[in-house]
């Protein structure tokens, strides 16, 4: 079965403010609009990537974040595209299978300063885990620094799309390991079944509930009467 995060995968969505973005895989051409994303990253965004001041890419970088096959190393870009289909790329993510541990992989995220909190970074590592799990990966791991709480928090908001702990570095009290389990398909089907049943009990009365969502066991309720019905004749 071909992969749905392939060559022609091109996705529109609108994120938290509005904003329209469409994602895509990231291609060799897009070595100039890295180059230009880099250089507008502030100081401090810089330094929360890659735990130290960077004022450049170098030559190598960039062909060794550009060329990439897919499936060992894919990257998932966000673009901002204008009435004339002109792209302005303001975020990525990106995995790195690890070569002794080929279901796991190395991720890591990066959004432009001016797109950070409006639901960026956890659109593109919702749209990297789904193009990981299609390719065999069940566990994403990366590294970041203790204090920056923005991307600890983005990653716990994309559950279920992952699963995030988080460990102590045992190199650096700075820096945290973080593990994000992707759920498999028995997984999810699991999970959904236990909603479907917790939502029985309560309209069944078993659970009690607050009486703000007592509206809930209500529509519950109704809906089972109905798929309990015969059918129309």
């Amino acid at each position: 079965m071909p992969f749905a995060f392939n060559e022609d995968y091109r996705e529109r969505a609108t994120l938290r403010g509005g904003a329209e973005v469409e994602f895509r895989l990231l291609r060799p051409s897009d070595r100039l609009q890295l180059q230009m994303a880099f250089d507008r990253l502030s100081d401090t965004s810089r330094r929360l990537r890659f735990f130290r001041a960077k004022s450049s890419l170098t030559e190598e970088e960039l062909r060794y974040l550009t060329e990439l096959d897919q499936d060992q190393h894919l990257a998932i870009v966000a673009m901002r595209v204008d009435e004339l289909g002109r792209e302005t790329g303001i975020g990525i993510a990106r995995y790195v299978r690890l070569e002794d541990e080929p279901e796991i992989a190395e991720a890591a995220v990066t959004v432009a300063d001016e797109a950070q909190s409006k639901g960026v970074g956890r659109a593109l590592i919702e749209r990297l885990a789904a193009a990981a799990k299609e390719r065999g990966i069940h566990s994403f791991v990366a590294e970041t620094l203790e204090e920056n709480k923005a991307v600890i928090g983005m990653l716990r908001a994309a559950e279920p799309a992952i699963s995030l702990s988080v460990e102590p570095s045992e190199q650096d009290p700075a820096i945290v390991r973080l593990i994000l389990r992707i759920p498999t398909e028995c997984e999810e089907r699991n999970d959904a079944s236990s909603l479907i049943e917790t939502l029985a009990r309560v309209a069944r009365g078993e659970i009690e509930i607050p009486e703000p969502f007592a509206l809930l066991k209500t529509r519950y309720a109704r809906l089972q009467r109905k798929s309990d019905s015969p059918p129309d004749l």
